[in-house]
């Protein structure tokens, strides 16, 4: 009787601590918050999620939907019990946009999310299923200095999220935001660099458990290297964010991921693509794995002579 009684203590001890950190967690889920972290990139001139400097010519469209999904994105520990709040997440993303005058662009993205699942074990929050939206993005894309004919390029980017997603299934913000983002990056024949740096800027933060979502700094670095007369194109890149209030503070609040593979343009103008990736740091939203696959459209480009 004795052991069975030291065998449930454990147990009865972690249950009584989840009761007492229950009501923070019914608190934190009220705010909308938007934990997603991968946006494509949306253009010609781009690899998954980083951007290299240049744009499209003038008034010819572009577009892309792109399929993304992901993989144990956030999840709840107390003690030592882990729920994934967000255990799996997929998404179509819809991107249309049009050169302006050689030397800017604008483009809409819209991420319609199609499936979404806690995991089955998950009791500290009610499990979250279906489809919906997500935050809209408009973009501004400009190029001060063009690496078309090869060496260094300058690119710069300035948008906003419009709160159409859904929130309570942590696809959403609270209000508007705003994007901005400087582009370097270096052509060499068939190969091109881009290092991208930038911030989120959040109008209105948000709480879930002990994670505050607020303005961000992000950065970005990745190669693209295009063979067999530029039909097929091998990316890599490296992305991260991390808050201002708590600058790589922590590896919750962190996040930095890898992603890989290739594009191939089937026509001119017409590519399909399928990228690869996981979170190297698991911060808030960067899951154990990452994919994208599907098809865009972009104007050619021309060959780089040097």
């Amino acid at each position: 009787m004795r052991s069975s009684i030291l065998a449930a203590a454990p147990r009865c001890l972690w249950a009584l601590g989840l009761l007492t950190w229950l009501p923070d967690v019914a608190a934190a889920v009220t705010p909308n918050v938007n934990v997603v972290n991968f946006t494509p990139a949306s253009g010609r001139y781009r690899l998954f999620a980083v951007d290299s400097a240049d744009v499209g010519p003038a008034w010819e469209p572009y577009g892309h939907v792109l399929f993304h999904g992901e993989r144990n994105s956030l999840s709840i520990t107390a003690g030592d019990h882990t729920e994934w709040v967000v255990h799996s997440h997929t998404f179509a993303d819809i991107n249309v946009g049009v050169g302006l005058w050689g030397f800017m662009s604008l483009d809409v993205g819209l991420p319609v999310a199609m499936t979404m699942e806690s995991d089955p074990d998950t009791t500290s929050v009610s499990p979250l299923s279906g489809g919906g939206l997500g935050d809209m993005v408009v973009r501004l894309r400009g190029t001060p200095l063009s690496s078309k004919g090869g060496g260094f390029g300058v690119g710069l980017s300035l948008g906003a999220t419009i709160p159409t997603g859904d929130g309570d299934r942590f696809r959403g913000d609270p209000s508007a935001g705003l994007l901005a983002n400087v582009v370097l990056d270096h052509q060499w024949s068939i190969v091109r660099l881009s290092a991208n740096v930038g911030t989120r800027i959040r109008f209105e933060s948000a709480t879930f458990h002990t994670a505050e979502f607020g303005s961000e700094l992000t950065f970005g670095l990745g190669t693209l290297v295009e063979v067999f007369d530029r039909r097929l194109g091998l990316a890599i890149e490296i992305t991260g964010r991390t808050p201002f209030s708590d600058f790589m503070g922590s590896l919750e609040s962190t996040s930095l991921e890898i992603m890989l593979g290739p594009r191939f343009w089937v026509v001119d103008g017409l590519a399909l693509e399928l990228g690869l990736g996981t979170g190297l740091i698991q911060g808030y939203g960067t899951p154990e794995f990452r994919f994208v696959t599907g098809v865009s459209w972009a104007p050619s480009i021309p060959v780089v002579t040097r």
